[in-house]
């Protein structure tokens, strides 16, 4: 329930929003990366090349899933910032192979920094994301940012969140133009030890001018409508 709004956001937009049939659009396959080394005075980074999925009836679908993006980042001490973006290719529906639709090319832009004052943890980003059609259609953008705190409380952590996304452009894959989500959370992880942890957290968010964002792992959103959502569980770390 604690998850960044944006995350299911970008989830719904990766699945229904911009394909259908069994397109996993989450998992990037057929690529190649490189991982900037570990000693370069806190500076980390990573990029990646999807070369699209293979079709030989040259219908255009091999042009689905072709991705490339990456991330930069500097740690130093109490400081971690860094920013990370990737656009995955859409194609026009097609017929051959009927499981290839994925028809939005998704632009993904991710900023984010934290900071450690020893009494708490700061942090906090901002997210965007486009979606466009190979026919030019049902184009739109979402904005959001975010900002939470992490607070020591005796054998483990307080966590407290709250975001806000607002969509425009014809949007109306995830929802209308002008619509506007804001979530808000809070829940404590217990730390019985190093690899083990209960957690526990509720959620709220609310949807105003058409915006339909739910839950991850809850029902879909309902336009104008807000849900809450607890969260109960523990972690393993093998």
């Amino acid at each position: 329930m604690q998850a960044n709004l944006f995350q299911t956001i970008r989830q719904t937009a990766y699945s229904a929003a911009s394909q259908s049939g069994t397109v996993d659009r989450t998992r990037i396959s057929n690529s190649v990366g490189y991982l900037l080394p570990q000693d370069l005075g806190g500076v980390y980074g990573q990029v990646a090349v999807s070369f699209g999925d293979e079709n030989a009836s040259n219908s255009g679908a091999s042009k689905a899933r072709k991705y490339v993006g990456g991330n930069l980042g500097y740690r130093s001490g109490p400081l971690n910032v860094g920013i990370g973006y990737g656009k995955m290719n859409g194609t026009a529906a097609v017929t051959s192979p009927s499981a290839i639709a994925a028809t939005s090319d998704l632009e993904d832009l991710v900023l984010g920094a934290s900071y450690n004052f020893g009494s708490f943890v700061l942090n906090g980003g901002y997210n965007s994301l486009k979606w466009e059609p190979a026919n030019g259609t049902t184009s739109g953008k979402v904005d959001g940012f975010y900002l939470g705190t992490t607070i020591p409380v005796g054998p483990g952590s307080l966590r407290i969140k709250y975001a806000s996304a607002k969509f425009s452009g014809n949007a109306t894959a995830l929802t209308r133009s002008g619509g506007k989500s804001d979530k808000y959370s809070v829940g404590y992880v217990y730390d019985f030890s190093k690899r083990t942890s209960l957690y526990a957290g509720v959620a709220r968010v609310s949807n105003k001018n058409g915006a339909s964002t739910g839950l991850i792992g809850g029902p879909a959103g309902v336009a104008n409508t807000g849900s809450t959502g607890l969260d109960l569980g523990i972690s393993h770390s093998f």
